[in-house]
């Protein structure tokens, strides 16, 4: 939203605040409505948007918790499990330990040749991704 208010040169708090509540939907603007019903003599756009922040972002606990507990391979691959629980760590777990919990996550087959590999975490998740590719090949599967 800050990047549209740049663009078109929206420079008011009062135009800010107007132009986001009147972009909400409603379980977003019912979460500001103690705001909306009484709004600040001035910082109104402020006001909303830390009330917003507040509301809808996940804790640091949270987000621990997620890489801990939660989060899995599922459909994505795991360069891509790997980036996002780095995003969710943001530099609070060693990234040994990271490391560790991303393998984790992995299937046994790549699990267990992931391990042997030299190299950090990015490169590994690379060769992660190139064998589960290999996997979904069924020709391939059934030559080796």
């Amino acid at each position: 939203m800050e990047s549209q208010f740049a663009a078109a040169g929206i420079m008011t708090d009062q135009t800010k605040y107007i132009h986001v509540i009147s972009s909400l939907e409603v379980q977003y603007l019912l979460a500001v409505g103690d705001i909306v019903r009484n709004p600040p003599e001035t910082g109104k756009y402020e006001a909303v948007k830390a009330a917003l922040i507040s509301e809808f972002t996940d804790s640091d606990q949270k987000k621990l918790r997620r890489i801990v507990k939660e989060i899995e391979l599922g459909d994505l691959k795991p360069s891509q499990l790997l980036k996002r629980m780095k995003e969710l760590a943001n530099g609070r777990i060693n990234d040994d330990v990271l490391e560790s919990l991303w393998i984790e996550r992995l299937p046994n087959s790549i699990r267990s040749a992931i391990t042997i590999l030299d190299g950090d975490s990015t490169q590994m998740a690379l060769q992660a991704d190139r064998m589960i590719e290999m996997q979904s090949f069924p020709e391939f599967r059934r030559r080796n």
